[in-house]
């Protein structure tokens, strides 16, 4: 969850924003579902003193994650 986000949605500050469905089932009174987007994909992102980016991945694909 984007505690953040939701944070500033229930404050008031965000007038719109994206968190987990959760969110909007437990803030049901507050909240409103727009839209369902997908399922949360973890990332790992290290940062470094140098740019690396080129535009092109830049990591490791895990076939492994994706079979079933």
């Amino acid at each position: 969850m984007n505690c953040g986000v939701e944070e500033g949605l229930l404050a008031g500050r965000y007038d719109a924003g994206v968190v987990c469905t959760r969110s909007a089932r437990d803030q049901f009174d507050t909240l409103e579902m727009m839209r369902v987007i997908g399922e949360v994909v973890t990332s790992w992102i290290a940062y470094g003193p140098k740019v690396r980016y080129r535009g092109n991945f830049i990591g490791s694909f895990c076939p492994e994650l994706r079979a079933g």
